[in-house]
């Protein structure tokens, strides 16, 4: 399907940003990788900005395009570094606030509209044993989501996680996969 990168960007982390049109679908993607809380950005000369700080403000940004794009057909998704108590075995993560916001503009988790009740996980906290030095999987979160706008909601098809990419170690994450009828 033909696309458009879009000119909109943000000033703080442009590369995690990538904003999509598609025209003849009349559909807007957003593809992001929210900084987590303890992900500072410094120069050498020791001026930058704090993790929380940068989550903020990349959260900030992803809000404003949901608000400008919440009457038409979007979708935003990707690492969102931020999780729910309800998608986490350990303490949610930092400005969890913002996800409860994305949800009050209207858009709507995918995985977590079929799966109402279910406990999954896209990402794992390690820990390594003490005895033989290998790693386990720890607490597990969920942060990685596909989020769509109202008018989309009513075309989600199926929602599922794609946990081999993980468990092969070819990523970090687990992949969310959502299919729409758009």
């Amino acid at each position: 399907v033909p696309f458009e990168v879009s000119p909109e960007g943000i000033s703080n982390d442009p590369e995690r940003w990538l904003s999509l049109e598609i025209a003849n679908k009349k559909l807007r993607v957003l593809s992001v990788h929210i900084p987590g809380a303890t992900d500072s950005k410094f120069k050498a000369d020791g001026y930058g900005i704090s993790g929380e700080k940068r989550k903020e403000l990349f959260w900030n940004e992803v809000i404003k395009y949901a608000e400008k794009y919440r009457e038409g057909n979007a979708i935003i998704l990707g690492d969102f570094n931020t999780g729910l108590k309800e998608d986490a075995e350990g303490t949610p993560f930092k400005l969890s606030e913002f996800i409860l916001k994305l949800r009050n503009i209207g858009f709507v988790d995918t995985w977590r509209h079929l799966n109402p009740n279910a406990r999954d996980y896209t990402w794992y906290w390690r820990r390594k044993d003490k005895v033989d030095g290998s790693s386990h999987n720890h607490n597990g979160f969920r942060l990685d989501y596909v989020f769509v706008s109202p008018a989309l909601v009513s075309q989600i098809v199926t929602t599922h996680h794609l946990h081999d990419v993980r468990e092969r170690k070819l990523s970090y994450h687990s992949i969310v996969m959502a299919d729409l009828n758009v």
